[in-house]
């Protein structure tokens, strides 16, 4: 009788462990059946968002082009013509922005969706901004209040630029690239057209361009040297002696008058020696911009000695305090 009773105990936990394997792999194949069945539908859910999405950004993307044309085109499609492109820009930014915040996405890209809202978010900044610095670029006071907004404007475009790849390296990816997810959107191709230096040539050429009578104003913005600079000494540049210098120059015309054959003279000043000179001249058109390079700058007798860099001046010219940039260098031999 005992030994039976243990044959059933026996029989009993078998059926009992039998049943617990049974549970748990039937709960097993579910969850795998269920991950199986969300996947799927998490990546259309994913997907159906983005697709939504993509338009708007497009959408974004060409706003940022005509940002670019406005501020390149400016003295030739006049106040008018600049002020009604801005309103048209900032108002579908704006809207852009809207349709993105009111979009639900699914709950896997939550984070995801705040990075875009915020991209959509600043570039609406940014419209506005260049509309309100070019509404006070138009108006009576010559302040350098219209480059700060504009160069605002500028460092929060480049912001949002890289806050809009973040939010594309956020997404999951499909076959392992991200990119074909959704397109690329950039309002700034180039950042030196944003900082303080070219918006103040923008500004000064744009309002000039906005009187009837002719402005003549020039201006030197940048020189630099080839080879460069080795060092320096107290307030002087060390340039090495070599054969001859290279000077990389850029030039603006802030008038609204087209100006031809400009001198563009380099002069390397001793106080032991002659002074070694070189010379170009450049035709520049309202608001332009130029580079240019002057080669063949032969070096004075090591020491002490001046760099002075002038473009014109040209007739008419009544500020020619910017036309110059001048700079204490000591050339040293090897």
């Amino acid at each position: 009788m005992a030994t039976a009773s243990r044959r059933r105990r026996r029989r009993t936990s078998r059926w009992v462990l039998l049943g617990l394997i049974l549970t748990l792999a039937t709960l097993l194949v579910s969850v795998v059946a269920s991950a199986g069945s969300d996947g799927p539908a998490r990546r259309f859910s994913e997907q159906a968002y983005l697709d939504r999405m993509r338009p708007l950004v497009a959408r974004s993307t060409e706003q940022g082009a005509d940002l670019s044309r406005v501020r390149s085109q400016a003295l030739r499609i006049g106040r008018e013509g600049v002020q009604r492109q801005l309103v048209r820009v900032t108002e579908d930014a704006r809207s852009v922005l809207d349709e993105v915040q009111g979009a639900e996405p699914p709950e896997s890209l939550t984070v995801a969706r705040s990075v875009l809202l915020t991209t959509m978010a600043v570039r609406a900044r940014v419209a506005a901004a260049v509309q309100e610095g070019f509404a006070q670029t138009y108006g009576p006071a010559a302040t350098g209040a219209p480059v700060d907004f504009l160069a605002r404007a500028g460092e929060e475009a480049v912001a949002a630029d890289r806050t809009y790849e973040v939010f594309v390296e956020s997404l999951p990816a499909v076959e392992g690239a991200r990119s074909a997810i959704m397109p690329q959107s950039r309002w700034v191709a180039d950042a030196r057209l944003w900082d303080r230096t070219e918006l103040a040539v923008l500004v000064a050429a744009v309002r000039a361009g906005a009187v009837s009578t002719p402005v003549h104003e020039l201006t030197m913005l940048v020189v630099s040297t080839k080879p460069p600079a080795v060092g320096t000494e107290g307030l002087a540049s060390v340039l090495p002696v070599v054969k001859a210098f290279q000077l990389e120059v850029v030039v603006a015309n802030l008038g609204n008058a087209s100006e031809r054959r400009v001198p563009v003279v380099a002069t390397l000043i001793s106080p032991v020696g002659p002074a070694e000179l070189v010379q170009d001249a450049v035709d520049l058109e309202p608001g332009q911009r130029l580079s240019l390079t002057l080669n063949g700058l032969r070096p004075v007798p090591p020491g002490p000695a001046i760099l002075r860099v002038v473009v014109g001046p040209v007739p008419g010219e009544a500020n020619v305090a910017d036309n110059e940039r001048s700079q204490a260098v000591v050339l040293r031999g090897s």
